[in-house]
């Protein structure tokens, strides 16, 4: 996910200009916890230290395997990042010619970058036979976003990681349309009719009668965009009350960053006790609920801090750096695990990971520098993190 810097951003000619440091943060932290999840949750070595605590494991293994978790985390931060400028109303969606002006910056935001990896996956990564008219039919469906509706190309062979990407685009189209109805009905009553309509679609798409095989982190059924508005519009319903609400108390900041920390970990951990069995099936549809709400509190936490421990550590250079770069880092990084043999004997080779990371930052800083922002002049401020968490500092 889906799922850049700001990958997951509607762009502005001066995009630095604008920005929010703690959103790169949490992009930084959300990207590192996919890409570490997707290069060791299958080769973690036996006998990780972990404890019980109340009926979940809690362990380093169980983090690692909740790094997927990071996708739910761009979707939140995708509606966060959209609806600001609305919401200070540096923008306005006031017609059909504002939806176009919309959709035609989210269309060169996104597809150039989606293109280029997937002409690379569909000639390098799963070569297939461009005499066939099945290859056509799946480039097409890929090249469009319109995969994301069928069963077969969900999570597409060429590069699985797309299905956050289809969802994103999907998102995308109706945005300007839940601009309208949250002008209409009003953010409350928007987030509350989409939590709904998302928990109803998670229960059904995880019925075991549904679902496809055993339990599996992520589905077609759940994971459509009815299944993951909800992490959408909550990211909208933090923007809208960071900006009408302003930022919290000093006190209240932190114990906001440290609640929303704890039930982010609370998923994790509860995800371990469903994969173990330790906890049934049937909760598997709440845990984004518990996750928007962790999420959402760590967003307005952070975003009220300007300084302290909580401030300095989602503010670090390198990591907002990762952030900024995420659309990329997220496109290339399966591809290369994919195709560079870094495991060796069940075992993680050190000279291959080594290899793979490099090869992932070398291609993700070229496309990021030379595809998602080829218009900007100054490349150093490409790689520069922002400083700036205040509203009337910050961007889209």
């Amino acid at each position: 996910m889906a799922t850049g810097s700001r990958s997951h951003s509607d762009v502005s000619a001066d995009p630095f200009r604008d920005r929010l440091a703690v959103i790169n943060g949490l992009r930084g932290v959300a990207i590192l916890a996919v890409v570490g999840h997707h290069m060791f949750h299958r080769h973690l070595p036996d006998g990780l230290p972990g404890v019980v605590v109340f009926g979940l494991p809690v362990s380093v293994d169980a983090l690692i395997q909740a790094g997927w978790l990071g996708v739910d985390l761009f979707f939140v931060l995708s509606g966060f990042v959209l609806f600001l400028p609305y919401c200070r109303g540096t923008r306005t969606l006031g017609g059909l010619a504002d939806a176009r002006a919309f959709w035609r910056r989210r269309f060169l935001r996104l597809m150039p970058l989606h293109w280029l990896c997937l002409a690379v996956a569909l000639v390098f990564v799963l070569r297939g036979d461009p005499a066939t008219i099945a290859f056509w039919t799946d480039a097409l469906l890929l090249a469009t976003g319109a995969f994301t509706f069928t069963e077969r190309l969900f999570f597409p062979l060429q590069n699985f990681v797309l299905w956050s990407l289809g969802v994103e685009i999907v998102f995308s189209l109706v945005f300007p349309g839940l601009v309208w109805l949250e002008r209409r009905l009003g953010m409350g009553k928007l987030l509350l009719a989409t939590l709904a309509l998302s928990l109803a679609v998670r229960v059904l798409g995880d019925d075991p009668r549904y679902a496809a095989g055993p339990l599996e982190v992520l589905n077609p059924g759940k994971d459509n965009l009815f299944g993951r508005l909800d992490q959408f519009v909550a990211g909208m319903a933090l923007a809208a009350v960071w900006v009408r609400r302003g930022p919290l108390g000093p006190a209240a900041a932190r114990a906001a960053c440290t609640a929303g920390v704890l039930l982010v970990l609370l998923v994790a951990f509860a995800w371990a006790g469903i994969r173990s069995e330790l906890l049934p099936r049937a909760v598997v549809p709440f845990t984004n609920d518990v996750l928007i709400a962790g999420m959402a509190a760590l967003g307005y936490g952070l975003l009220s801090v300007d300084r302290g421990l909580w401030h300095r550590v989602f503010t670090l250079g390198p990591l907002q750096v990762a952030g900024m770069m995420c659309y990329s880092l997220y496109l290339w990084h399966t591809m290369v695990l994919r195709k560079v043999p870094f495991v060796a004997n069940d075992q993680v080779s050190p000279p291959h990971l080594v290899a793979a990371v490099l090869l992932m930052l070398v291609l993700s800083a070229l496309t990021y520098r030379y595809v998602e922002f080829r218009n900007v002049d100054d490349a150093r401020t490409l790689f520069r993190g922002a400083r700036s968490t205040r509203p009337n500092e910050g961007g889209d």
